[in-house]
């Protein structure tokens, strides 16, 4: 991110600032069990969170059924719908299991407390929901990452332990889902990785850089207050 000489009136554009992850609110994150039995989950039993995005769009169904056939250690299943009605309707459709414990939810503003409480999440590596993820230590079954910026983050996922990719996920994601369940040290390790990769005060480190790359130039304070707006004019825009 840059703050440019049109808005400091300079002739030269102050430094660039370090890039940052997706910036999340701050607050009092809660333990993984705490945030279970809020939800209604079953502390003694590891939960998986199935994502489809907003829309509920993807291979949703496929996935769904892969989980519930090819994982053979008991689980809690928690699918993620969005506002996808016709979806939600297929997904309850399945009924009970007689192995796993499986729920089926719309659109909700649970996300955090649903990745926080979560042993992994199974979804497409945007922005906002790896960030989200990382920041609750909650690792990532990468599904149909799109080319460009999703690619480049299953990169960086993938290359930083935070990560597994199925290559054929409607086929092979519940095997690959059940092996880290089955080996509890690899998974442990990726909750830690996915801690260490996390920039959950990134909005806070940002503004930090732009006051002092302004204090540095001398601005007044109702310059730095004008520059400030405008750079956040600027990244709203975006």
């Amino acid at each position: 991110m840059l703050i440019n000489d049109d808005v400091l009136d300079e002739s030269e554009p102050i430094d660039c600032l370090e890039q940052r992850a997706v910036s999340l609110e701050s607050g009092p994150w809660g333990e993984r069990n705490e945030c279970r039995r809020e939800l209604g989950f079953d502390v003694n039993r590891p939960l998986i969170l199935q994502m489809s995005g907003g829309l509920g769009i993807g291979p949703a169904e496929q996935i769904y059924r892969s989980l519930r056939e090819d994982v053979t250690v008991p689980a809690q299943i928690c699918v993620v719908a969005g506002k996808n009605t016709k979806l939600k309707s297929a997904l309850e459709a399945h009924g009970p299991d007689s192995r796993h414990d499986c729920k089926v939810m719309g659109f909700t503003d649970k996300v955090d407390e649903l990745m926080a409480a979560a042993d992994m999440v199974i979804t497409k590596p945007g922005g906002l929901t790896t960030s989200e993820a990382l920041a609750r230590g909650c690792p990532i079954v990468i599904i149909d990452p799109i080319p460009g910026q999703e690619e480049r983050n299953s990169d960086f996922l993938l290359e930083n332990g935070c990560a597994i990719k199925p290559s054929h996920p409607e086929k092979t994601l519940g095997y690959r889902v059940n092996e880290l369940l089955k080996h509890p040290a690899r998974l442990h390790q990726m909750q830690k990785s996915a801690r260490r990769c996390s920039h959950p005060e990134a909005a806070r480190d940002v503004v930090d850089q732009c006051i002092a790359l302004l204090n540095a130039r001398g601005v007044s304070q109702l310059r730095k207050s004008q520059v400030m707006l405008s750079f956040f004019q600027r990244l709203l825009e975006r």
